[in-house]
């Protein structure tokens, strides 16, 4: 009898060790994705008026909405969207009906469907409903593959990383870095050009050693050193910009934001981005970049003193 039980024991063993991966009925691990062999991902989302192409090009990703021109796409984002496919586990075998699919927001017309191209096989699963149940482990999604009946609950938010419109998968960045790096800012203004500079004691002063207001300094910095524009110009202002920013850090590297005038408004362009435009007056991103020379300096009070 005890020989008996240790064969059932290696048995079980043996049988979870070689199993495949499968819980109950069904199949637990539906696909794996290596992320590195990707090079095409295509998205039909409901909120999308079109397919969404997006193409690895070398290290970066570009966004061919149908029938539009290749724009830079948002690599964080297309990384998370990655990240979400590495490993497709599935918690739960819903139904083997098609008769479901609506249900679960998983047909033709309330269905995500994403198809991934690049390495082995390609992948092609729709993506429909989410459900958050903090007992049971957080987020899960209804998925199923898009040549099958099966329905599935897995482990994932898909509807927030997939079901997005076409411009929410593009690179918004105008400038990124950290803004205790920079030591120079060009200000180039028709009939107001000014330049400030920081000294080696922190101190950010005009080339004449005046002081400027560190606090409103220290502002505008933090606004702008992170800053990504909201609402896209697509079509390329004509002529040169009227304005320019110029950030530039201790070894020389510098990024310039550009202002085109167009009708009452500008279009912001950047050199670290520069194939993309945006509306400058879109929450407010002219009027946070553009600002005069006297928004730095120190304001003299009523009675004669400085306010700093």
């Amino acid at each position: 009898m005890l020989l008996v039980l240790v064969g059932l024991v290696v048995l079980y063993m043996l049988s979870f060790a070689f199993g495949g991966g499968k819980s109950g009925s069904f199949q637990k691990i539906l696909a794996t994705v290596d992320t590195a062999q990707v090079t095409q991902i295509v998205v039909t989302a409901p909120k999308a008026a079109q397919p969404i192409s997006l193409n690895r090009a070398g290290n970066a990703w570009q966004l061919t909405p149908e029938g539009g021109k290749t724009v830079p796409a948002d690599r964080s984002a297309v990384q998370s969207a990655l990240k979400e496919l590495v490993r497709l586990e599935a918690t739960q075998l819903v139904s083997k009906s098609p008769d479901s699919w609506a249900e679960y927001q998983l047909d033709d017309a309330t269905g995500t469907r994403i198809k991934v191209i690049g390495g082995a096989d390609p992948l092609e699963i729709v993506v429909g409903r989410f459900e958050y149940k903090q007992m049971s482990g957080g987020m899960t999604s209804y998925v199923r593959f898009a040549d099958k009946d099966e329905v599935y609950l897995v482990k994932g938010f898909f509807d927030a990383l997939f079901n997005r419109e076409a411009n929410a998968w593009r690179n918004k960045t105008l400038l990124s870095g950290s803004a205790a790096d920079w030591m120079n800012l060009t200000f180039a203004y028709p009939g107001e050009p000014f330049q400030l500079l920081k000294g080696m004691d922190n101190v950010w002063r005009l080339p004449d050693s005046t002081e400027v207001d560190q606090a409103q300094l220290k502002s505008y910095l933090s606004g702008i050193s992170n800053l990504t524009g909201t609402t896209f110009s697509d079509e390329k202002p004509a002529g040169a910009p009227l304005m320019r920013v110029e950030v530039a850090n201790a070894t020389g590297q510098a990024i310039s934001l550009n202002a085109y005038p167009k009708d009452s408004t500008f279009v912001i362009q950047s050199t670290a981005n520069p194939d993309s435009y945006f509306d400058g007056s879109a929450g407010d991103l002219f009027e946070k970049v553009f600002v005069p020379k006297a928004h730095f300096l120190p304001q003299v009070e009523a009675g004669g003193g400085v306010s700093r």
